[in-house]
């Protein structure tokens, strides 16, 4: 699949507005965008936003920490060949993953010998860069969209029952559910992604009869306090997440800035932080704030998410979706973006 660059977009969008001249060029000038994305990933997004003419305010909400090589993770490895499947859900996996590999002396050719599947295209160039072909990558960015890839590819539910996916031959190459009888072998599936992650794809995987193994080879660990004060992440035009994670956690440390600029004299349960440096902006803000949900304080950012699930989590927050990508990666975000500000 094509990933449109940050220019494209843009191109896209004006050509549909007639835009011309500075606008046209930077048409996110004047407007302020949110990120809450890990640190170290945040450049994907804050780039192409910048060159656009947004102001990018980083604010990070977790940060991506490696699971340290263990027995789960060596065995894992050392048993590469006799899986058929084997998913990458984020550029993170695969990054984690393939240093796990190394460590352990396999390169990526150990791989060779299964489907490799990617759940968009950004995952597939990570794969990609370390000389992996995704053999499958959907075209919906997302688990479901994943699995209705798989299923395409005869690696899906069973067609009747008493029927399961089968593996075909000693080449690895998995058959259609609709030819094979229940006693062939299970599709075996390895997973390496998250610690904490949505279990749609792995207990689908297993209801159509697939044994999965799935391999934490990262966390994602909250940070200790928001990176700027919250009445100017509040004031922002754009809020963006990109996982629930960065959902939980942002709501999280929101609500515990503002207790903590509510009460007078305390710096603020962070240690100080961005509620220190608000002073008694902070304090006028929180005073006159007080009691207010946080939807409520946040209703001047439109809320821009990446996907479904991640939306689905926006909203048991308790807070509004505005904009959702409609492709389900950093540059679908971005064109969202540009489109609901031409808009």
């Amino acid at each position: 699949m094509n990933v449109p660059s940050s220019a494209t977009v843009c191109r896209r969008v004006n050509e549909r507005r007639g835009r011309v001249g500075p606008m046209a060029e930077h048409p996110l000038l004047g407007k302020s965008v949110v990120v809450t994305r890990p640190e170290e990933q945040a450049g994907a997004l804050v780039e192409p936003l910048e060159n656009l003419g947004a102001e990018v305010l980083l604010v990070p909400t977790i940060r991506i920490v490696p699971v340290p090589l263990n027995d789960e993770i060596r065995a894992a490895v050392a048993r590469l060949s006799t899986y058929q499947l084997v998913i990458f859900t984020s550029a993170n996996g695969v990054a984690e993953f393939l240093a796990c590999m190394r460590e352990c002396g396999a390169g990526p050719d150990a791989l060779a010998g299964a489907t490799v599947a990617a759940v968009g295209p950004r995952t597939a160039a990570a794969l990609a860069a370390h000389g992996v072909t995704a053999g499958i990558v959907p075209e919906e960015s997302v688990a479901e969209g994943l699995l209705d890839a798989l299923e395409a590819e005869g690696r899906g539910r069973p067609a009747a029952a008493g029927r399961v996916p089968v593996v075909a031959g000693s080449a690895g190459v998995c058959a259609s559910a609709s030819t094979q009888p229940a006693r062939a072998t299970p599709l075996r599936v390895l997973l390496p992604r998250a610690r904490k992650a949505r279990e749609v794809l792995p207990d689908t995987l297993r209801e159509w009869g697939a044994t999965v193994d799935v391999l934490p080879v990262y966390d994602t660990v909250a940070v200790e306090r928001l990176a700027l004060p919250f009445a100017r992440i509040a004031a922002a035009d754009y809020l963006t997440f990109t996982s629930a994670s960065t959902v939980e956690r942002f709501v999280e440390l929101a609500e515990r800035a503002l207790r903590a600029a509510e009460r007078p004299g305390v710096a603020g349960e962070d240690g100080g932080g961005a509620a220190a440096e608000e002073g008694e902006g902070a304090a006028a803000e929180a005073s006159e704030g007080a009691g207010r949900p946080l939807a409520e304080r946040l209703a001047g950012a439109r809320i821009v998410t990446i996907g479904p699930a991640t939306s689905a989590a926006v909203r048991a927050q308790g807070l509004t979706v505005a904009v959702e990508a409609a492709e389900h990666d950093v540059h679908g975000l971005v064109a969202a973006i540009v489109a609901d500000a031409a808009s």
